[in-house]
């Protein structure tokens, strides 16, 4: 079956355009033109049928703030597709910004403390892989992948390993479902506003403040360098919605350096089991972890900046 027969397969109307969104590194997303409205439609290319009921579940919760709007289908919101699955959402206007105001960055940072107080008492009692969790038995099973892959810049890893068991979080921090993907690419603005967050579907069960603490970094680089005091309006905005604890302002230094070495080293694996583009794993390594190499501040001068 085709996209445009699938297409018309869905109780979307009749279609009038379908056209494929350009980015995307393990999903193929379109925009659905429709004499029933604008649509999104996600075709999943190596997730599970399991993985996304856990996406659906968070964006059903989530339904009231700027997500994407599931669409019912013939089957529910999920449909099978060339052995592959698929959803559909009401399409978000807006676009991608790459310079962010601090008054954009406190209403993606507020997003982001809200969303996590929407989903405090979330309950998911199915499996759901903690994607960046990384106890040793992992790490070892990843590295020993990129080794047999011989994946390029493996004389970083021994480091990388190093750093990443130095700065792992505290398993009494507060947990919830986490988007832990909230970066330029996947935020929407129209008209100068906040109009969306998307792409959960790597969210999972985690501690809140890796969530923030993976769009601090995001938001925060530019030209391979990490500058916390640019991520302070995110990080204010977050705090108007939902209030740290003690623990947690203690653990958010590490968990900044966590979010860049997990992210990295995570890639490092999915490149050796061909999940990511060469050109997307050479971005991760020498501009991401350069970033990460300029975050030279100590934990007293994080925490004043902070403070501010």
């Amino acid at each position: 079956m085709d996209i445009k027969e699938f297409v018309g397969s869905l109780p979307l109307g009749n279609s009038q355009s379908i056209q494929r969104y350009k980015k995307g590194q393990r999903n193929d997303t379109y925009k659905v033109v429709s004499d029933k409205g604008d649509f999104s439609l996600r075709i999943y290319n190596f997730k599970k049928q399991s993985e996304i009921e856990f996406e659906v579940a968070v964006l059903a919760c989530l339904k009231d703030l700027k997500v994407p709007r599931l669409v019912m289908l013939n089957q529910g919101f999920i449909e099978n597709f060339n052995d592959k699955h698929a959803i559909v959402y009401d399409y978000l206007p807006g676009e991608e910004l790459e310079l962010f105001t601090p008054d954009q960055l406190r209403d993606i940072g507020a997003f982001i403390g809200e969303f996590h107080n929407r989903c405090a008492n979330f309950v998911w009692k199915k499996k759901r892989e903690q994607f960046y969790n990384m106890p040793d038995g992992k790490i070892e099973k990843y590295a020993r992948a990129c080794q047999e892959a011989r994946v390029p810049y493996l004389d970083l890893l021994p480091q990388l390993i190093k750093e990443l068991k130095a700065n792992r979080l505290s398993r009494k921090l507060p947990q919830g479902p986490i988007h832990v993907d909230i970066k330029p690419e996947n935020v929407l603005f129209h008209n100068g506003k906040l109009s969306g967050i998307l792409d959960f579907d790597n969210s999972f069960i985690g501690p809140f403040i890796l969530d923030l603490a993976k769009s601090m970094v995001w938001f925060g680089t530019q030209n391979k360098k990490f500058t916390l005091e640019s991520t302070i309006p995110l990080y204010t905005g977050y705090a108007s919605k939902r209030i740290l604890n003690q623990l947690e302002k203690e653990e958010l230094y590490k968990a900044i350096k966590f979010a860049f070495l997990s992210h990295v080293f995570v890639d490092y694996y999915m490149r050796s089991i061909g999940g990511i583009s060469q050109d997307y794993f050479e971005f991760m390594v020498t501009y991401f972890y350069a970033a990460y190499n300029t975050f030279g501040i100590t934990k007293e001068e994080f925490d004043r900046l902070l403070q501010r």
